[in-house]
């Protein structure tokens, strides 16, 4: 059975919820606009240090755009 971490980020402009497969360092991260993207191969402390953001679209768009391999999901 695979494991998978979600974190709501209720007060963000830009993301809504991320959902982490640690077995798999997969990163599903779902936008406000109704985007959502499959990142590969994040390891558990960025997407820890992504939890504990003071601005989880800041974070978003300096640590995870760009620095990971992705899928477009929708």
């Amino acid at each position: 059975m695979r494991t998978v971490e979600q974190t709501d980020f209720p007060g963000s402009s830009v993301v809504r919820p991320i959902r982490y497969a640690p077995d798999d360092d997969e990163l599903e991260v779902r936008l406000v606009n109704g985007t959502a993207y499959l990142y590969f191969e994040v390891p558990w402390i960025v997407v820890d240090a992504f939890r504990e953001a003071p601005s989880p679209g800041r974070f978003f768009n300096q640590e995870i755009v760009n620095r990971y391999r992705y899928n477009r999901l929708r």
